[in-house]
């Protein structure tokens, strides 16, 4: 005769079940002692450089806009005037050239429309400063100066940020050891860090210029200085004391 199978000698006891579960977890306990203590050991600090940069990039923004009865002698107008200044411009290779908008739009009075406005503006930058400011004056008698603004070109700005990377760097690891040796750690590791830049212009009031009509048929330059700039470089981040 075969022995009977007892069925209720194979099933496990709900407490060991649960003791079996909790062993991985015990064990991933024990591979970290101090995991904790670890947790309380951190400390959030940050640190910059910074430094300022003379702009060498001058950007001036030209309008010719026409208003009259019909659209197509307000365009005309507006045509021939980039043209002239198109003609001006096209073989000086000290000067970048970019023709932004061109808009039509209908003038009313009294929901009746009146008249057209035209308008086209055109961006000449360069990275000499004195040489843009005297081709500025010979086109204000044609065009209208809608605004002048200085830059610092994007490779002296990667030059000079990537020196303030290093510093912004070398500062934070001070401060690390600084806190470090304050309170009684031994070493520190880097939990996470952050590096960021930015930028701030000073620009001249002299530099600052709106829109006007020049009635005459040459202006002299403008006086134009191209003003600093001040580039920073943030590292902001965590670090784990080592004891």
């Amino acid at each position: 005769m075969k022995p009977r199978l007892n069925v209720s000698s194979r099933i496990a006891h709900p407490l060991v079940c649960l003791a079996l579960l909790s062993l991985p977890f015990a064990t991933a306990q024990a591979a970290d002692p101090g995991g904790e203590k670890e947790r309380f050991d951190r400390i959030t600090l940050a640190a910059s450089a910074q430094a300022q940069v003379e702009n060498n990039l001058m950007r001036v923004v030209f309008t010719s806009q026409s208003e009259q009865k019909n659209a197509s002698a307000a365009a005309d107008s507006v045509n021939k005037t980039m043209q002239k200044v198109e003609a001006m411009i096209k073989d000086d290779t000290k000067i970048r050239r970019q023709y932004l908008d061109y808009t039509t739009q209908p003038v009313y009075n009294k929901q009746t429309i009146v008249a057209w406005r035209v308008q086209q503006s055109l961006m000449l930058e360069s990275e000499s400063v004195a040489h843009l400011a005297d081709r500025m004056g010979q086109i204000q008698s044609m065009a209208d100066v809608q605004s002048v603004s200085f830059d610092v070109t994007d490779a002296e700005r990667k030059v000079k940020e990537d020196e303030l990377i290093r510093a912004a760097l070398d500062n934070f690891n001070a401060r690390a050891k600084l806190i470090t040796q304050q309170l009684g750690a031994s070493s520190y590791r880097i939990v996470q860090i952050n590096v960021d830049t930015q930028g701030q212009t000073y620009y001249p009031q002299r530099g600052a210029m709106k829109a006007y009509s020049v009635m005459a048929d040459e202006v002299a330059a403008p006086v134009m200085e191209a003003g600093k700039q001040t580039l920073t470089v943030n590292a902001s981040g965590e670090i784990s004391l080592v004891r």
